[in-house]
């Protein structure tokens, strides 16, 4: 059994629903409700209930424990930790972690037990979707690598691969890629949509941390379209929310707004809370870009109240972050700290620098509005730390620790040579900016130096840095000016791809509908070439009693006659 079907696929298994015998049928509709699991998780769990219930008749009917002769007990007690998998994916959607560990654990033990390598890779699967949930990277990161281990089929093998890729981009972007990029970019036969589908998405993930956000978003589009085909439906959710991100960043945000949309549609449709909360919490990002903080954090607090299940999760430490930075937009800096530092701890239990030190960095910056000076240098110096050498997260706690030695005066750093510590600073980030090979300064840094110069007495330096603000915010409107450019043409090329896509599979509805006219129509000529012959053999046989009668009468007037 396939850990994903094709859309194609369902048809077909739709009809094997007719089968007769009562193994053919359980197993008919055990593979139909898995490959719905997603794509319609109610009816897959009614179709489990029908199994069940079949299983249950087939075994009151015979009076035995074995249900039927023609029953294989081995098939059945696959079926039924399959079972067991479909209602526990359907659990872990719905947040309800324990029960779905308890069936996930369960089908795995059964699986164990027959040796069975794709029953063990798809609980495997399940369980490491569960410690995703939880915020538990270790534990996810097992059980992939046993998903792995189990070397079940190709497909799973590398679905299992790109989700241990994904997870070690986010904690090291530059060593996940060396181990993991060119071994997928090897490994292009593997063109399964549901494989292509992780490897997109991890590929869309290092983009995206890597600033190159055109790529981001094409690979976001190539993991839509692959996990709409293979019915990966959370992942289409994503992949939808994580392009309208990158047209974000951009600054494309009508797209933007396009994407957000389509992946709360989705969301709702499924009705799954953990994923509508994440969309919600996207689309607020994108709301407070519009200068809409307000609504942005309105959406926030829905988002993390969906989320509250899985509040240790990478999604729900995210949406604090959105959720703070869109406090402080509105001035409300004790719902800014309160939301910053609930996501320090759950960030530090994740272990991902760079949310740790985006925590701190909002931490700081909450603590310097409310005029909490040395709280708000302790949490802007441990985001510096924790930004590891990451230019950009390092750039902001830079730029912070000026902010503060401007608006208070405190103790300069031992290390300093400039007049001042804001000055110190922020030649430091300037420094760090201009180190980076293509990164634009921005001129919001280039015009604090200015400022920061003038109020050291030195003018010159002053006038300098004012001239290189000019010149970075003409190239800040050039460079915006070409990101949409290319976010148009990004958003050009997935329409055109979304209708050629719905072409297709117009093309494909409109085969299959032709194809089951003729059938139609060669069952009714069938039937009626069945009554033809049932009507030539009567006439034939009429004719033959007629003929028979003649011959008698003509016999009688012979007789007659004689």
């Amino acid at each position: 059994m396939e850990i994903f079907a094709l859309d194609t696929d369902l048809t077909q298994l739709e009809e094997s629903l007719a089968q007769t015998s009562a193994q053919a049928r359980l197993i008919a509709l055990t593979a139909l409700a898995w490959h719905l699991r997603q794509r319609d998780t109610q009816r897959a769990l009614a179709l489990v209930a029908q199994a069940q219930a079949l299983l249950h008749q087939c075994r009151a009917n015979s009076g035995a424990p074995d249900p039927d002769p023609g029953l294989d007990n081995l098939a059945l007690a696959a079926s039924q930790a399959r079972w067991q998998l479909i209602q526990g994916e359907a659990k872990w959607l719905g947040l309800e972690l324990d029960a779905a560990a308890a069936l996930a654990n369960a089908a795995l033990a059964t699986f164990t037990l027959q040796a069975d390598a794709i029953g063990c890779a798809d609980a495997h699967w399940l369980l490491s979707l569960l410690a995703h949930t939880q915020g538990n990277t270790p534990q996810r990161l097992a059980q992939l690598e046993a998903m792995e281990a189990a070397n079940a089929d190709p497909v799973r093998t590398r679905i299992a691969q790109a989700q241990q890729a994904q997870a070690a981009a986010f904690r090291d972007l530059p060593a996940a890629k060396l181990r993991w990029g060119t071994r997928f970019a090897a490994s292009s036969e593997i063109t399964h949509p549901a494989a292509r589908c992780q490897t997109e998405f991890f590929l869309a993930a290092c983009a995206n941390l890597g600033g190159d956000f055109a790529a981001a978003i094409l690979h976001n589009i190539e993991t839509w379209n692959h996990a709409l085909a293979s019915g990966q439906i959370r992942t289409a959710v994503f992949a939808a929310t994580n392009a309208g991100d990158a047209f974000n960043s951009l600054n494309e945000y009508q797209a933007a707004l396009e994407w957000m949309q389509r992946g709360l549609d989705l969301a709702r449709q499924a009705g799954w809370p953990a994923v509508l909360g994440a969309a919600l919490a996207q689309t607020a990002l994108t709301l407070r870009h519009l200068q809409r903080p307000e609504a942005a954090r309105n959406m926030l607090r829905e988002a993390l109240a969906l989320l509250a299940p899985q509040a240790a999760s990478r999604n729900s430490v995210i949406t604090l972050s959105y959720l703070g930075d869109a406090e402080l937009d509105c001035k409300q800096a004790d719902a800014a700290l309160e939301a910053f530092t609930t996501m320090v701890e759950k960030a530090d239990a994740l272990g991902q620098p760079q949310l740790q030190s985006l925590a701190r960095r909002g931490q700081s910056q909450a603590l310097l509005q409310l005029g909490q000076a040395q709280a708000a240098l302790d949490a802007a110096g441990s985001a510096l730390e924790l930004a590891q050498g990451a230019h950009e997260p390092a750039i902001a706690a830079l730029q912070v620790l000026a902010d503060i030695h401007t608006a208070h005066r405190l103790r300069p750093p031992p290390e300093m040579k400039a007049p001042n510590a804001a000055l110190h600073y922020l030649q430091r980030a300037l420094a760090l900016a201009e180190s980076v090979e293509g990164f634009i300064v921005t001129p919001d840094l280039l015009e604090s130096l200015a400022n920061a110069s003038e109020r050291a007495g030195l003018p010159t330096q002053a006038y300098r840095y004012a001239r290189q603000a000019i010149l970075a915010r003409k190239k800040t409107h050039s460079r915006e000016a070409a990101n949409r450019a290319c976010a148009l043409q990004l958003s050009w090329q997935s329409s055109s791809a979304r209708t050629e896509a719905q072409y297709q599979r117009q093309l494909a509805q409109l085969d299959a509908q032709c194809l089951q006219e003729v059938q139609q129509s060669i069952d009714l000529l069938q039937r009626v070439r069945t009554r033809l012959e049932q009507g030539a053999q009567h006439l034939n046989s009429a004719l033959g009693d007629t003929s028979s009668a003649l011959s008698e009468l003509g016999g009688l007037l012979q007789k007659m006659r004689s």
